[in-house]
C-alpha cells in the first residue's frame, strides 16, 4: 500500500519530480524517536537554517530554485503556532522572493508517540489548507531531515534537507548524510538535489518580494501531463 502511494504521491502537488522512494519505516523506527522531536527541531538557538538536498525540483520561468532557506522568529512559538520565514532565489541570485509561513505541529496519525514529529505549514495563521511535514531526524544541532506529506499526516516519500550554520561553515554531518541517503532514496540519481551553494549565504538578505503568494511548488517534469492542484508548503 504504502509503495502504491509513492507512486500516486510523484503527481499529487504540481509539478514534483519524485526519486525513487527510500525507507521509510525508519520514520517510526523505535531508536530514530529521540530525534524526532519537531518542536525540540523548530527551537534551535541557530534559528535559520538551509536547505541543503531535496528529492525533487523546483523552477520558475524556467531558472531553478536556488538558496532555499527557513528562519524561525524570535520568541517563538505563539501558543502553538511557530512564525517563520522562508526565501529562496530564482536563477543565480538575481532574484530574492521571501515569505511568512506559519507552521503548527502534531503527532502524525500512524504514531502513538507522546511528542510532536509532524508540522502543518500554512500561509497564515490556523488556516485550513497546507502542507504537512514529518521530521525523519534532526540532531537539534545542525541537521533537520523532513519527509513530504503533502495533504496526508501518514504517507509520503520526498525528503528535504536541512542545515544550519556551524562555526561559520554549512556541511552535512556524516551521520546526517547516511540517514539521508537511507530514508531517501540512496543511489537514485534524483535523490541529492542540492539547493545550497556556496554563493547563497549573500541572498538572504537581499530584495523581497513581497507580493501575497503560497510557497514554492516542486517543477513538473516534463514527461508527464497529469494536472493537479498545487498544495502550499515550503
Amino acid at each position: 500500500m504504502k509503495l502504491a502511494y509513492w507512486f500516486i504521491s510523484c503527481y499529487f502537488l504540481e509539478g514534483i519530480v519524485c526519486s525513487k522512494p527510500g525507507e521509510i519505516r525508519i520514520d517510526d523506527a523505535p531508536d530514530y524517536l529521540p530525534h524526532q522531536d519537531i518542536k525540540k527541531a523548530l527551537g534551535n538557538p541557530i534559528r535559520k537554517s538551509w536547505m541543503y538536498y531535496r528529492t525533487y525540483s523546483s523552477k520558475t520561468d524556467g531558472f531553478e530554485h536556488e538558496c532555499v532557506y527557513a528562519e524561525v522568529a524570535e520568541n517563538q512559538p505563539e501558543g502553538n503556532i511557530y512564525e517563520f520565514t522562508q526565501g529562496y532565489t530564482n536563477g543565480k541570485g538575481n532574484k530574492t522572493v521571501k515569505v511568512t509561513l506559519y507552521a503548527t505541529p502534531f503527532i502524525t496519525e500512524d504514531s502513538s508517540r507522546s511528542t510532536e514529529n509532524g508540522m502543518k505549514v500554512t500561509a497564515k495563521k490556523n488556516q485550513d489548507r497546507g502542507k504537512n511535514y514529518r521530521l525523519i531526524f534532526s540532531d537539534y544541532r545542525s541537521c533537520d531531515i523532513l519527509r513530504v506529506l503533502g495533504d496526508s499526516k501518514t504517507y509520503g516519500y520526498d525528503c528535504e534537507l536541512y542545515l544550519h550554520e556551524k562555526n561559520g561553515k554549512i556541511e552535512v554531518p556524516k551521520k546526517c548524510e547516511s540517514i539521508y541517503g537511507l530514508a531517501c532514496g540512496r543511489g537514485h540519481r534524483l535523490y541529492r538535489q542540492q539547493v545550497y551553494h556556496d554563493y547563497c549565504k549573500g541572498t538572504s538578505e537581499g530584495p523581497s518580494d513581497t507580493s501575497p503568494m503560497t510557497p514554492q511548488q516542486p517543477e513538473k517534469p516534463e514527461e508527464e501531463t497529469t494536472t493537479v492542484t498545487p498544495a502550499p508548503g515550503c
